[in-house]
């Protein structure tokens, strides 16, 4: 390797590990999704190590200094998952568009981009279904400038104060999946009319009066199957939630409940509750929960329940699996 190269990747860490597909991180905490199925020749230089394989399909690259994508990397011909974490990044390159097995790209405080410029690239680039902006999200006038995304169904904005929620999701009129966790949202604007095909929406670790700001603005007649709102400080779960006519599972471990609400609509098809780490401590709490149906699975693990409460729940929910306090615990 020439003196010239090792100078441009002096900075630059490609990751590439062999994992299955869900939940795998690598040794620096990096989530990989997609595997790698053949071996995969290594360059060590200094503390850096370059993957030479065409066969890498996620690849990390995180450099403070940079402010372009090396060009090095459009030679990886698998590639399916691109994470920058590049502050000073000015803009996406054109020929990314010509990364055909390319489905997710993720610019982790990526702040000095162009969001007209990122969408003209990505609109060219209709196999990318997946865009994560953590730490990124930039000024509302940014936004308004931008083309639609057709074909991007999975967005992330975690970690971003957000101007006008609304506005950013009219850029997404396919959008099925958002994360808008670990953030501020200053207003939802027209939520409402944007909202309605999403399916998976994640507000971790996000706090309770936020929660129940933004709730309030997504109509009750929703697509919503999947919301988690975990680490939120909830004291109570949000009645909104049990109104929605399509959510099948709901997220809510450590938050401070301390009952289910009083009263259930019928027919809610929800079948999955998790409520770990909580403050559940009777079969009073959550005697509400018979009245759900469908419901298969109910978590209750962390929370102050006795023997004697634990096998009450079990007795009052006779179709439901009921995961929680062991025998043993007391």
């Amino acid at each position: 390797m020439n003196k010239t190269m090792r100078t441009a990747i002096s900075s630059i860490a490609i990751l590439a590990i062999l994992l299955p597909l869900h939940g795998c991180l690598a040794s620096d905490g990096v989530n990989l999704r997609y595997p790698i199925i053949n071996s995969v020749k290594t360059w060590e230089i200094g503390q850096t190590v370059i993957y030479d394989s065409l066969d890498v399909q996620s690849v990390s690259i995180t450099d403070f200094s940079a402010i372009r994508v090396p060009e090095f990397v459009k030679n990886l011909k698998n590639v399916k998952s691109i994470q920058l974490h590049c502050p000073r990044l000015e803009s996406l390159p054109e020929w990314i568009a010509a990364m055909d097995s390319l489905q997710e790209v993720i610019l982790h405080g990526c702040i000095n981009l162009d969001m007209a410029q990122v969408a003209t690239v990505l609109n060219n680039s209709p196999g990318i279904e997946s865009l994560g902006l953590p730490f990124s999200v930039t000024s509302a006038a940014s936004w308004s400038q931008m083309a639609n995304l057709e074909n991007i169904k999975a967005l992330d904005i975690s970690f971003n104060n957000i101007h006008d929620l609304g506005l950013i999701l009219s850029k997404f009129p396919n959008l099925i999946h958002l994360d808008i966790g670990y953030g501020h949202i200053d207003t939802t604007g027209e939520i409402k009319k944007y909202s309605t095909k999403l399916q998976f929406l994640l507000m971790n670790k996000s706090d309770s009066t936020y929660v129940n700001f933004l709730l309030e603005g997504i109509p009750t007649d929703n697509n919503i199957q999947y919301f988690s709102c975990s680490n939120c400080t909830l004291t109570a779960i949000p009645v909104q939630l049990f109104q929605w006519p399509k959510l099948r599972r709901m997220e809510l471990s450590n938050n401070e409940i301390n009952q289910v609400i009083s009263k259930i609509p019928s027919g809610r098809p929800l079948e999955f509750l998790n409520l770990s780490s909580n403050n559940i401590s009777s079969e009073r709490d959550v005697r509400q929960v018979n009245t759900l149906n469908h419901l298969r699975l109910l978590m209750l693990y962390g929370n102050p329940l006795s023997n004697a409460a634990y096998s009450e729940i079990i007795k009052s929910l006779p179709n439901t699996v009921v995961v929680g306090r062991k025998a043993d615990d007391d």
